[in-house]
């Protein structure tokens, strides 16, 4: 068995583990890899049906991407938190640019490559929402792969999908295949969607 520290998160591989692409039988808690062209990402949100949604962007502010996640969901969600670039960590219930008032939280990360804060503030997040059905939402990869390489991208999503579904949550990720080579990527996921064709 492989080990790899992500600062503060040992990562166990097993061999066999690069070749899975096993069909999680929980609904509830199913890994999907999307693969999308820019203009698609808002799509995958639209299409998350739990009353929960934790969103990060990895190419966006704080402020751009929690508007951009509140013009894309259909319904307003019971509690929302969004993790995204920025200077400070902070709470907030402040409408802006016409969207509606809904209460979220707000994390910063330093840069896209943050990704131990990523993690820890997803994980401190669905264990406050115990019980609750969730969504995470993951965009901004191609900026990961951009500022770290496949290799440690791979070891972050890793990590990630262990951390969402321990906590009953489902996860998307929305991937340009355009800008990072998605085949590295999909035997991480129980389901890989191309929403390009469609």
């Amino acid at each position: 068995m492989d080990r790899f520290p992500i600062d503060g998160f040992i990562l166990r591989l097993k061999p066999w583990t690069f070749a899975s692409h096993s069909c999680n039988d929980d609904e509830r808690n199913r890994t999907t890899l999307y693969l999308v062209d820019e203009a698609d990402r808002d799509a995958v949100v639209r299409e998350q049906d739990r009353p929960n949604l934790l969103a990060a962007a990895l190419d966006e502010t704080v402020l751009e991407a929690a508007m951009r996640y509140r013009r894309a969901v259909r319904t307003e969600p019971r509690q929302f938190a969004v993790v995204a670039q920025a200077e400070a960590t902070r709470s907030t219930s402040a409408a802006a640019d016409g969207c509606p008032s809904l209460p979220f939280t707000t994390t910063t990360i330093d840069d896209a490559a943050d990704f131990s804060t990523l993690v820890g503030h997803v994980d401190a997040t669905l264990a406050g929402w115990v019980g609750a059905e969730t969504a995470v939402v993951l965009d901004g990869v191609e900026t990961a792969v951009d500022q770290a390489g496949d290799e440690t991208v791979f070891r972050f999503l890793h990590v990630l999908t262990q951390v969402v579904t321990t906590r009953d949550a489902r996860l998307s990720v929305t991937m340009d295949p355009s800008a990072v080579d998605a085949t590295v990527f999909e035997p991480l996921f129980d389901v890989v969607v191309d929403r390009r064709d469609e």
